[in-house]
């Protein structure tokens, strides 16, 4: 089989098994009203969008039991077996320290110690929700925030929303070896960034997104970072994404994002036998090079230099 082959079968595997773009609850809906009821809504969530939508507490048993059966009933029965848990911090929509302060208590008490757990307890509800309906199929969730422990709920984490520049890809290399030292081996960026063009959220936008020779430059070397983290996925507004955007085929940016593409799927099998080692031996996929050699003050110095002595480099 070819590559470009699998390629094809790939993304049209990608589009059956869909994600769920986690919802904000709106106020007239049913769910909603259900949650009211079980004094499972942040009631202050929303207090400057009232017709926008409300955040529901995880923290509360009854519900969590109510959420999961709206996913349950209108989703993975239908055959939707993948998560993605946006804006799990959670996101008020309002200015974030008016959020802390005014919101009302969560189940256990005050938001100022337990808002945290917020993305984690949403994972775990879902996951033991999930395993109580079957044992068959493996539960994935992609959320926008973590904890620690996080791992054990099938939970994997993407940075956020961040902008296009080359001092913010410097950082995801920090980010994502952060999230291994912190026992957490599935982590993952937004392959040249959430925001590339929008002048309102950058200092420095990429006018013309996909079409600007420097924006390519920086995509394109980010995907091939991309390609050696935990998860390879490419996402954002403002420009398409897609390697055709970036130039014809025989051109030097179409032809790298095809090249790695290409490696990252040739090196599957082996990425499967790595996966398969966090779960049976608690190892990780990106390790930093002081996880390999601890004694070597060296090792310190050199912030965002990965060392996968496990994973990939060591092999190839």
């Amino acid at each position: 089989m070819s590559s470009d082959i699998l390629l094809c079968q790939t993304a049209k595997h990608a589009v059956l098994h869909s994600f769920l773009k986690f919802f904000y609850i709106g106020p007239q809906t049913n769910i909603c009203k259900a949650l009211e009821q079980a004094d499972g809504i942040l009631e202050k969530s929303n207090r400057e969008q009232e017709n926008w939508g409300r955040v529901h507490d995880p923290l509360n048993s009854k519900a969590s039991d109510i959420v999961w059966d709206y996913m349950d009933r209108n989703l993975f029965s239908l055959g939707v077996d993948a998560w993605w848990l946006d804006s799990t911090e959670p996101s008020f929509q309002i200015d974030s320290s008016l959020a802390l302060l005014d919101c009302s208590d969560c189940y256990l008490g005050k938001n100022s110690r337990y808002l945290n757990h917020y993305a984690m307890a949403t994972s775990r509800n879902i996951y033991k929700h999930q395993r109580s309906e079957t044992d068959e199929k493996r539960v994935y969730i992609l959320t926008r925030s973590g904890y620690a422990g996080q791992q054990a709920y099938g939970a994997s984490t993407w940075i956020g929303d961040i902008r296009a520049s080359w001092e913010v890809f410097r950082r995801q290399i920090s980010s994502l070896l952060s999230f291994s030292l912190s026992g957490i081996p599935y982590s993952t960026t937004d392959i040249g960034a959430f925001f590339v063009s929008n002048p309102s959220f950058m200092e420095q936008a990429y006018e013309g997104g996909n079409e600007n020779e420097a924006y390519r430059e920086l995509y394109t070397r980010w995907f091939w970072f991309g390609a050696f983290s935990p998860l390879f996925r490419s996402h954002g507004t403002d420009t398409p994404r897609e390697m055709w955007f970036f130039g014809e085929p025989g051109s030097e940016y179409y032809e790298s994002q095809l090249a790695v593409s290409r490696l990252r799927y040739a090196l599957m099998p082996y990425i499967y036998a790595s996966a398969f080692d966090v779960y049976k031996n608690d190892s990780t996929l990106m390790r930093p090079l002081v996880m390999e050699f601890g004694a070597d003050e060296r090792a310190k110095i050199f912030r965002i230099r990965i060392c996968s002595a496990a994973v990939f480099w060591s092999t190839l």
